[in-house]
């Protein structure tokens, strides 16, 4: 009788075990989801400073991307809170698969697309999603209702966000001049 118990005993306890293989990865993906709101607003903050893109922007972008998701890889293979393709990443010198290289990339980027635009936040905007070439094709933001949407929704965030109001329809931005930036940085 106790032998059958024990035997009992051991197949539940195999049953309910877990392998040191999912061990492993319910540690990893415990420490990534524990990654806190406010490391990812610090490290936002951080770049936005260093890189003189306004912060409410970076955020608006940030919310309208990935919905403050890091893990998240869209149907083009965009990664990450900033939604960075590899070639881009790659030429920024970041991993996008690690949470503050993606956001110094995504924020660089931003920074990037401000500048080729002269401070335009519609047109940076339209780089941002469908590429500098579209904007260049096009001397305006792309005829693309997924852009259009786009650029809208991030405008509409960073005007809750920001005491500087940028109008998308009307191009009405009343701080212009602090997206212009020194090409040195």
């Amino acid at each position: 009788m106790r032998k059958k118990f024990f035997f009992l005993f051991l197949i539940l306890i195999s049953i309910f075990t877990f392998s040191e293989e999912e061990i492993n990865l319910k540690n990893y993906v415990k420490k990534r989801a524990e990654y806190s709101a406010e490391e990812i607003y610090n490290s936002i903050e951080f770049y936005s400073y260093k890189y003189k893109v306004p912060l409410e922007l970076v955020i608006a972008v940030m919310e309208v991307e990935s919905n403050f998701n890091p893990f998240v890889v869209s149907k083009t293979g965009a990664i990450g809170l900033m939604q960075l393709m590899e070639n881009t990443a790659k030429e920024l010198n970041v991993n996008p698969r690690l949470i503050n290289d993606n956001i110094k990339g995504g924020v660089l980027y931003l920074q990037e697309c401000l500048k080729r635009n002269n401070g335009d936040i519609g047109l940076a905007l339209a780089s941002y999603n469908a590429g500098n070439g579209a904007v260049n094709k096009y001397d305006s933001v792309p005829p693309y209702q997924e852009t259009q949407l786009y650029i809208q929704k991030v405008i509409d965030i960073y005007n809750s966000l920001s005491k500087d109001k940028y109008i998308f329809n009307n191009i009405e931005f009343t701080n212009k001049e602090e997206i212009l930036f020194d090409n040195n940085i």
